[in-house]
């Protein structure tokens, strides 16, 4: 019968509970103890497997979409390029619209927009306020010397590696 890791990890919890609440002597709990935390370690090192088989799936789907998306900016490059080639030459002929089999190419006005020619000088009301940010780094470097930071304290967590 094969156990869930949680199954597991939940006998040897109550075996090693029966030891220390009865403070009887058994021999079997030696080896159940054994059986239980080499079924542990079994399903730990499949689970890193899997872990690891993941990480490196996610790492090959990144990898094609940094290709794709270097891919995709280059064409949007090149459709640039050639619009302002087809402006430039519409515009170096003097035509306002030509119209072809496929498509019409034809020059019209944008929407309006506000043009700044002097940042210092415009009047404040058109300013936006941005709101403040924590330097974080600094933070961390003052609490990691001791610096005491009121709202804020050092943390140091524990994570898994797979080594």
């Amino acid at each position: 019968m094969a156990f869930k890791l949680y199954e597991l990890t939940a006998a040897y919890q109550e075996v090693l509970d029966l030891i220390t609440d009865n403070e009887v002597e058994h021999e079997g709990f030696a080896d159940t103890l054994e059986s239980i935390d080499d079924a542990i370690e079994e399903k730990l090192n499949s689970t890193a497997i899997i872990i690891k088989t993941l990480d490196a799936q996610a790492k090959a789907i990144k990898e094609e979409e940094d290709r794709l998306k270097k891919r995709r900016q280059a064409l949007e490059n090149n459709s640039k390029r050639l619009k302002a080639y087809a402006e430039d030459a519409l515009i170096a002929t003097g035509r306002d619209k030509v119209k072809g089999s496929t498509f019409t190419l034809r020059m019209q006005n944008n929407p309006p927009s506000a043009l700044i020619l002097d940042e210092k000088i415009i009047p404040g009301h058109y300013l936006i306020e941005v709101a403040p940010a924590i330097d974080k780094k600094a933070m961390l470097e003052d609490l990691k010397n001791g610096i005491e930071v009121e709202g804020a304290e050092l943390q140091q967590k524990r994570s898994l590696r797979i080594v």
